[in-house]
This record gives C-alpha cells, structure tokens and sequence, in this order.
C-alpha cells in the first residue's frame, strides 16, 4: 500500500499575523483535532527575500492551503518582487500554481474588528481586488468569531478528507473491475435509485438518555431514521471523528437542551458546531427540556462550575509534570472544558434568539412538542419527492 494515504497531511494556514492572532490559533487546532499538520509563517525574516523564500517554501511543503482574510493586506516585499504584492498573496499565488487544495475563509462584516485592524488607503485597495480574486476562484466560507472560524475549518477539512477518501476508493475500484474485464452491470434496471429518507442525529447528554430514547421512538414512529452516539459509535472509534461525521451525514442535528447539556464538553461542541452549520444549511433544531438554564443564575453558577474544573486539571497537569507522567489525557480535557467556557456564553444567546421547541414533559409538552419537531422536518423536505 502506498504510504500518501496514510502519511500526516500538512497544511499552510496563510493570513496576516498582527490581527489574527486568536484566529490562527483556533485554525491550527482545527488542523490538528482532524490529525493535519499545521504550518505558518510566526515571524517574518529581517531580510525581504528570505522572507518570500521562507513563506513559499511551506507552501511547496504543504499537501493543504487554508487562507483566512480579513481587513488587512499584510506586508509587501521591496525587494524581490516586482509586482509589489503582499507576502499572503504570493502564498495563495503560490498555492494556486501547485494546484494542491484551498480552503479559503473571508471575516464577515458582522465580525466586531477594531480600528487597528483595518488597513487603508493602497493597501485596502489592493486587498481588495485580491478578496474579489479569491472568492471568484473559489467557493469561500465567511465567519463572524474565532469560534465560528474553527467550526468551519472542522467542517471543511473533514469534507476534504472524505473526498479524497471517496475519490481513492472509486479509483481503487475502477482498477480492480478493468483488470477482471468487468464493463459494469448487465441489466441497468437493477442500479435503482434509493429511496429518500431523512436523517436526524440527536445530541444529547446522558443525563438525558431517558428522553432522548423518548425522542428517538417518536422520530422512529413516523419514518423518521435516527442516529443516536450509543448505538451508532463503533467500539474504539474516535469520538470527535464520530460527531463530525454525524453533523455532516445527517439532514437535521436535534439539540436536546438542559443544564447538563450546555456543561458537557462533546454536546457543546457539537451544539456549536450544528450552530455554525445552521449558517449555511437552516437544519439545526433545539428541543428545550430544562429550562433553568435560562436563568441567569445559571450562567455565573456554570463559570464558577466550569473554571473550577479547568483549575483541578491544571493542578493534575503539575502534578504529572512534576512526576513526570503524560499529560496527554488532562490536557485533551482541559481543551473540552475551555471550549465549554468559551462557547457556552454564545450558545446561551443564540438558545435565547430561537423559537425553541419545548417538549418537557412535566408541563404535558412533549407530544405538542414532538408534532412541531415532525413538522418542521418534514417541510425541510416538502419539495423531495417521498
């Protein structure tokens, strides 16, 4: 077996540095959570032309470009480069040429920005004419918060992946049927198209796993096809692979919402991952059954819940340095629960902007609430033939 498909990919995340600093971190987290190589440029050579030599020599390194822009142009070589462009654009240049993949992610209006963060005059000019380049050469992903920037990066790479995956596998098969002679099946009649059928994925904390099976018999009853992490997860999958394979594969993400789902590390981040989704795709659906976590108490009782956790995890890492034991286990925790704490303030205010279905069944709620579920499913497809 060829060692490209197994090999780590590298990726080249290209942006300006100075206003961007949270938001390359949160891409090279990205990267690494789907098992890429991250790459980028941290500080330019004193010298001009090591500097272009610095930065597309790791374009040429890389298997994956991702370009982040926002409202700066960047630095512009003087010496070495006579179309006086800046060092960003010669990398997307770069990783044009190679015709290696680009992801390419633009900063929306709506992403607050400071006025340092802007450049003007010859540089807003040239940027954008560059930003128009890139968005009529590519399909572009805009986002409005570091947060959202890493959702969409998740989303992106994992499609990318899939592809390739998918592309190999075609090819693989192709093969295989040209050396046995196959020309393909002999009565076309038999290749029939497979019936449509829509696909919910129910994000749940098990807490909650008493009216997520409720929830589930109900979607279950009315054709719906429901997939649930303890039943659909392999023993000894990834967990993360897991939940962005679901979020991508399903037609609608079904978030059961309580106290113990808004505090739990996987359920938040696939909360604000279906939010990001919901963006592009409108199939992310709420369903409310505790609703304390409205109030505002809960929010300062979850900080002070979650920043106790993170400080437990600190002293376990100590503790395992000082002993010197991994401290891969503590840190992946420490990376749920400060995703947790960033999110949850987010999540709480697009929960409170929502028409969310409320199926609690101490107020007699969940049939009610059930019927507005199938309804809204039901007419994200009205115009797919059943």
């Amino acid at each position: 077996m060829s060692t490209s498909t197994t090999q780590v990919k590298k990726v080249m995340i290209s942006s300006t540095a100075r206003d961007l600093p949270e938001h390359r971190k949160q891409v090279m987290d990205a990267c690494l959570r789907q098992s890429m190589l991250p790459k980028m440029m941290e500080h330019l050579p004193a010298n001009d032309l090591e500097a272009i030599s610095a930065s597309l020599k790791m374009v040429d390194e890389a298997d994956i470009y991702i370009g982040v822009f926002a409202f700066r142009y960047g630095y512009v070589p003087k010496e070495g480069n006579p179309d006086q462009i800046s060092v960003t654009e010669m990398e997307y240049r770069r990783a044009k040429e190679r015709g290696i993949p680009r992801l390419i992610f633009i900063m929306d209006k709506g992403h607050p920005i400071s006025f340092d963060d802007v450049e003007m005059g010859e540089s807003a000019e040239k940027l954008k004419v560059f930003k128009e380049k890139v968005g009529t050469e590519n399909i572009a992903n805009f986002f409005k918060s570091p947060e959202e920037l890493r959702a969409v990066v998740i989303y992106s790479l994992s499609s990318l992946k899939e592809r390739n995956f998918v592309k190999s596998t075609r090819l693989r098969s192709a093969k295989e049927k040209s050396s046995k002679g196959d020309k393909g099946l002999k009565n076309p009649k038999e290749n029939k198209k497979l019936d449509f059928t829509r696909k919910v994925f129910i994000s749940y904390n098990q807490e909650d796993t008493e009216i997520m099976e409720k929830v589930k018999n109900e979607l279950l009853e009315a054709g719906v096809e429901v997939h649930v992490d303890i039943y659909d997860m392999s023993a000894g999958q990834d967990i993360q692979e897991f939940i962005v394979a679901a979020l991508k594969n399903n037609d609608i993400v079904l978030s059961i919402v309580s106290q113990n789902s808004l505090l739990s590390g996987w359920v938040n981040y696939e909360m604000s991952f279906a939010r990001v989704l919901n963006t592009f795709y409108k199939n992310w659906i709420p369903v409310l059954i505790d609703d304390s976590c409205f109030n505002h108490d809960f929010f300062f009782e979850a900080n002070q819940s979650i920043n106790a956790k993170i400080e437990t995890l600190h002293s376990l890492i100590i503790r395992a340095i000082n002993e010197k034991v991994s401290i891969y286990v503590f840190i992946e925790e420490l990376k749920r629960m400060e995703d947790v704490k960033s999110n949850i303030a987010s999540n709480l205010v697009e929960l409170k902007k929502r028409l969310i279905v409320d199926i609690r069944e101490s107020d007699g709620n969940f049939k009610k609430g059930m019927q507005k579920v199938l309804k809204r499913i039901k007419s994200e497809f009205a115009e797919v033939p059943t």
